[in-house]
């Protein structure tokens, strides 16, 4: 009977940390693109559950684009004259046709010591290696050659878009900003695009503040990848803290 008292009092002692591996997704990709179901699915703002969400979508009706980074949400919507049009915080009426969702309270830092794709942030996080079949990733850092789109009422990955509907387009050859992003094992149609196994938006921030669909980029060495920390279960005497 003691020995069961003093596990229990061990265990009582330990706390939960890291990532759960819980996504959270409302529409997919193959629903919006394919099936044209683009109505309001979700209220953003219900959607970021605090400081430790993170987050990537496109707004009802494919109007703009939705990011969530720390809990912070960012919505750019696109404009006719070709101008974007970004809000920190949504709205209490805007609602996201897709959005994907994560609460990680525990992040690991990797450094980046070269330039390296957006298609090498699964090896280079070890994605392959864990049992996630989805999992977010947040990069800080150096974009290089960035090239992003802003939705206007119709997705270029979907085929021929019609001249009034055509997506609002960023370059950038340099800028310091943020990626958000999910990479997903079998995530095709589901909340990536065909072909494709890494769906990431881009928060950039200077003369002009937007949040975009990535089409491409380039993340430059001394940038910091985070991935989440797997759970574990830690004593007292061992703290794990947030690495931002």
């Amino acid at each position: 009977m003691r020995h069961i008292l003093l596990l229990v009092l061990v265990l009582a002692g330990c706390r939960t940390v890291g990532w759960d591996g819980k996504v959270e997704r409302w529409g997919s990709m193959r629903e919006v693109m394919h099936d044209g179901r683009t109505e309001g699915r979700v209220l953003v703002f219900s959607a970021a559950h605090g400081p430790d969400t993170v987050g990537i979508g496109a707004l009802a009706e494919l109007a703009g684009e939705v990011s969530i980074v720390d809990g912070a949400t960012w919505i750019t919507r696109s404009t006719a004259s070709g101008k974007l049009a970004t809000s920190q915080g949504a709205a209490a009426d805007a609602k996201a046709a897709l959005l994907v969702t994560a609460s990680v309270p525990e992040w690991v830092e990797l450094p980046v010591d070269r330039d390296i794709a957006l298609d090498d942030v699964p090896e280079w996080a070890g994605f392959a290696g864990r049992e996630w079949s989805v999992a977010p990733f947040v990069v800080r850092g150096k974009l290089l050659d960035l090239e992003t789109h802003v939705l206007h009422g119709a997705c270029p990955y979907a085929g021929d878009v019609p001249t009034d509907r055509e997506p609002v387009r960023r370059k950038a050859a340099f800028a310091f900003g943020t990626l958000v992003g999910f990479w997903a094992r079998d995530g095709a149609g589901t909340i990536t695009h065909a072909g494709q196994n890494v769906h990431a938006h881009a928060l950039v921030r200077g003369e002009e503040s937007y949040t975009a669909h990535v089409d491409r980029v380039r993340i430059g060495a001394g940038s910091v990848l985070l991935v989440p920390r797997d759970r574990e279960r830690v004593s007292p005497s061992h703290s794990v803290s947030r690495t931002y």
